[in-house]
C-alpha cells in the first residue's frame, strides 16, 4: 500500500496525540532545561501530578472564596468544605462535585469557569495531599460565653496568644502577639 503524502495544511494537528517519555524524569521533579526544551522547542507540556493538582485545587479554591461576596459565615463553611473534602477518603476531587456539594446555587457556574481560566481540568483527578497536608490541619477553636469565637492555627498557639480571666472571673483577657490586619 503506498503512502499518501498530504500538504501541511490539509492535516489536523487536533486528530493526534504525541507522548514523551523522559526516563530521567519524574513524577514529582521536572529539571527547568528539560521543561524548557519540551514546552518551548517541542511545543509539549508535561502532565501535572497528582500532589500539584490537589494543591492547586486547594490554593485556587481557596482564592475564589476569599475573593467572592459570599458573606463571612458562608466564607468560613465554604474553607471548612474544602478542607474536609481533601482531608476525606475519596481518592478523587472534582470543581464540578464540590460546586454542586458546598456552594450556594448562584456560585456554582462562576466557581466553574474560574477553574476552567485557571486550567484546572474539569474531570475528577487523583487527589494526593502532600503538599498541603500541614494547612489542611483544623483550626483551634476558643467559645466564650457571650458568643465570640476566635479561631487560631492548629499548632503553637501558645507562641502568639494569652488567654486568661481577670481576678473577678468577669472578663478573659486574650493577649495577642501581632498586629490585626484584617477584620472581617
Amino acid at each position: 500500500m503506498a503512502e499518501t503524502v498530504r500538504p501541511l495544511e490539509q492535516i489536523q494537528s487536533g486528530n493526534y496525540r504525541a507522548f514523551l517519555y523522559d526516563h530521567l524524569m519524574t513524577q514529582t521533579e521536572t529539571r527547568p532545561a528539560a521543561s524548557y526544551f519540551y514546552q518551548v522547542f517541542l511545543g509539549m507540556s508535561i502532565a501535572a501530578s497528582s500532589r500539584k493538582l490537589t494543591q492547586d485545587f486547594f490554593e485556587w479554591t481557596r482564592n475564589f472564596i476569599d475573593n467572592s461576596d459570599l458573606s463571612d459565615d458562608a466564607k468560613l463553611d465554604a474553607h471548612e468544605a474544602l478542607r474536609v473534602t481533601l482531608k476525606s477518603a475519596e481518592a478523587t476531587i472534582s470543581v464540578n462535585n464540590f460546586a454542586q456539594n458546598h456552594l450556594p446555587q448562584e456560585k456554582r457556574t462562576t466557581y466553574t469557569e474560574f477553574m476552567v481560566e485557571k486550567d484546572f481540568p474539569q474531570n475528577a483527578v487523583s487527589k494526593d495531599i502532600e503538599y498541603i497536608k500541614t494547612r489542611l490541619r483544623k483550626r483551634r477553636s476558643y467559645g466564650f460565653s457571650n458568643g465570640v469565637v476566635i479561631l487560631t492555627p492548629p499548632e503553637h498557639t501558645q507562641d502568639y496568644m494569652e488567654i486568661a480571666p481577670t481576678e473577678d472571673g468577669e472578663y478573659t483577657v486574650v493577649l495577642i502577639k501581632g498586629q490585626l490586619q484584617q477584620q472581617k
